[in-house]
């Protein structure tokens, strides 16, 4: 019945994959959560070594699907987490952002779309997944800013380099020619997909990098 929860729930693809794995792991480890105690869900919360962001996340997800499930008088439901507030975000210093932009081959097609999608990600902070649903009738070249669809489903504005902007015009072009059937749902998918969020990463990885600028290709939220 998770699968149904979560079908009827109103959550984002990155909420349905977050609360999907918690509630398995969950059920795996405890089983039965019918008769859960709010002592004991916060214990398995801590048992996992999570940090005060993802415990927060997982109670969401674990309350929410309680509630569902069984009705809002579930004693688990009287557990709560302060969320607290995220520590400021690193971040890179120029040699490491030349080193990273250097690392790419830009005589083939696909490095000219990682170039691009790394520098985009650098000038914007896009989440991964944002940068997933990025759709090019929402990309405006001329004056070098973005909307997507963010985090609750709010539109996000931003903003980038008039050198982002070359490397975004020469992988479009590169992307009429290489890419069949191209779509406008997307950027930067293979034939006009959008890119799933485990894939970013993989490609970045790719790139025959120094050890500190790979860093960046699995922390692209990570700016300068």
């Amino acid at each position: 019945d998770i699968d149904e929860f979560l079908a009827v729930g109103k959550y984002s693809t990155a909420t349905v994959e977050n609360y999907g794995r918690t509630l398995r792991l969950i059920t795996k480890e405890l089983g039965d959560l019918s008769d859960l105690s709010a002592v004991g869900l916060r214990q398995w919360l801590e048992e996992k070594g999570w940090g005060n962001a993802t415990q927060w996340s997982a109670l969401c997800g674990v309350r929410a699907y309680l509630k569902w499930r069984y009705g809002a008088s579930h004693p688990a439901l009287t557990l709560r987490i302060k969320r607290l507030d995220s520590p400021p975000q690193r971040v890179l210093k120029q040699k490491q952002v030349s080193a990273l932009l250097e690392s790419f081959n830009t005589a083939s097609p696909k490095g000219r779309r990682d170039l691009a999608l790394c520098a985009l990600f650098l000038d914007s902070g896009l989440r991964v997944a944002e940068m997933c649903r990025l759709e090019l009738k929402w990309l405006d070249l001329e004056e070098r800013s973005l909307r997507v669809r963010g985090k609750g489903g709010a539109v996000e504005f931003g903003v980038f380099s008039q050198f982002t902007r070359a490397y975004l015009i020469n992988w479009l072009g590169d992307r009429q020619r290489v890419v069949a059937e191209c779509s406008e749902l997307t950027c930067f998918g293979p034939r006009g997909a959008p890119v799933v969020v485990v894939a970013v990463g993989l490609r970045l990885d790719e790139r025959r990098a120094p050890a500190r600028a790979r860093a960046l290709h699995r922390r692209p939220r990570r700016v300068i």
